[in-house]
């Protein structure tokens, strides 16, 4: 196939949504597919501030959708957009009757992550703006829907988005969960992890950007909570974007002399930081998937989350890690202490969560977009609406 692919992430390989971007286009790469991946800098950013912020959270889908037609999208068996961010380019080919197969992929619904950053605010954690609240929260979400509208197959990759979907009356037939894969180099780490035994029982690692629904503001108060009955702790936090100060004066004092903050991390260090904790805190409030702790189960952290992305969908409490409510500082807080003085829980939810994470493999993921993208070219095809690719 030849495959073009649009993604509205910037190109980092470091983090989430671009990583499961480049992990999908060198997976298809190297099964013989041609693959174009145009990431947010290859549509030409306007580089102006103001104005490439008012394009960003109000005209995105149109102004990606203006640059891509400059790629010959009629010349591709199948363009593949993420969340919405080519819905005009879409609804213009869809009106061709011989054109490729439309696909978008959702990293996870934006009206749940709208949602988030919404209930946070009602708790007093966080501070949004009018205009977030009213205009440009509510439009990305539009820009979602926008998406699947004008698809041939939407690609989820969690239940909970699915299920939304199903519920807005897409058929079944246009929608399929297809969940990442880890990065090989992750993957390849995995193997070779040190034992829950060799690691420090209260060493914890926080991973993300500082945002509400990755649950951060519920952090500094949890992590109170564990110094009160494990003094000792210690928190790594990382790939916060932001600086080592503005993270630790989010925090008590006390609390911030047990701090480390990485702002930013490369692949080899997050191995290596994996490698050196016993916990890991993933506490979103949504979550298209959650990577970031997939990842840590594979070096052999045990888990603390709760019910969204992989949490809501693959992860059982107790088993392969403990699921705590969402936006609960008591509860983040007591699952951390039960884990620190639970040797057995903790070395149990450790191996049991290396072995589900290990599961996930690059293969897997290529094996579920391959088979669904060549059913809808040879579904097109038999129908005389786009070309017969070997």
């Amino acid at each position: 196939m030849k495959i073009l692919f649009l993604a509205h992430s910037r190109n980092n390989r470091n983090a989430g949504a671009s990583r499961v971007v480049h992990t999908l286009t060198d997976g298809l790469t190297a099964r013989a597919h041609t693959i174009r991946t145009l990431h947010y800098e290859d549509f030409a950013p306007l580089r102006i501030g103001l104005l490439q912020k008012f394009v960003d959270r109000l005209l995105m889908p149109q102004f990606i959708s203006y640059r891509a037609a400059a790629a010959a999208p009629l010349e591709y068996d199948v363009i593949l957009a993420s969340n919405g961010c080519a819905y005009p380019l879409f609804r213009e080919i869809g009106r061709r009757s011989v054109r490729p197969v439309l696909v978008t992929m959702h990293h996870g619904l934006n009206l749940f992550d709208w949602q988030a950053d919404i209930m946070e605010s009602l708790a007093g954690r966080h501070r949004l703006s009018l205009a977030y609240r009213k205009v440009t929260g509510p439009l990305a979400s539009n820009w979602d829907a926008e998406g699947t509208r004008y698809s041939d197959l939407t690609v989820v990759q969690n239940d909970r988005d699915l299920d939304f979907l199903l519920r807005l009356g897409v058929p079944p037939t246009q929608l399929i969960r297809i969940a990442p894969g880890l990065y090989p180099e992750i993957m390849a780490a995995s193997a070779a992890a040190p034992a829950p035994q060799e690691r420090k029982a209260a060493s914890l690692h926080w991973v993300g950007s500082w945002s509400a629904r990755k649950g951060a503001y519920s952090l500094p108060t949890a992590f109170d909570l564990i110094l009160e009955q494990v003094p000792q702790a210690t928190l790594t936090i990382g790939g916060t974007g932001l600086p080592d100060a503005e993270i630790l004066s989010k925090f008590s004092t006390q609390a911030a002399e047990r701090i480390r903050v990485l702002p930013r991390i490369s692949l080899e260090t997050q191995m290596a930081e994996f490698g050196e904790h016993a916990i890991f805190l993933f506490p979103s409030l949504s979550e298209g998937f959650g990577l970031a702790i997939v990842e840590a189960m594979a070096l052999g952290l045990a888990a603390v989350t709760t019910n969204t992305g992989v949490g809501g969908d693959l992860l059982c409490h107790g088993e392969n890690a403990l699921i705590v409510p969402q936006g609960s500082a008591v509860h983040l807080a007591r699952a951390v202490v039960s884990l620190v003085h639970n040797t057995a829980l903790r070395n149990t939810l450790a191996a049991n969560g290396r072995a589900l994470a290990r599961t996930l493999s690059v293969g897997r993921m290529i094996d579920g977009y391959e088979k669904a993208l060549n059913r809808e070219v040879l579904r097109r095809a038999g129908q005389g609406s786009t070309k017969l690719v070997a």
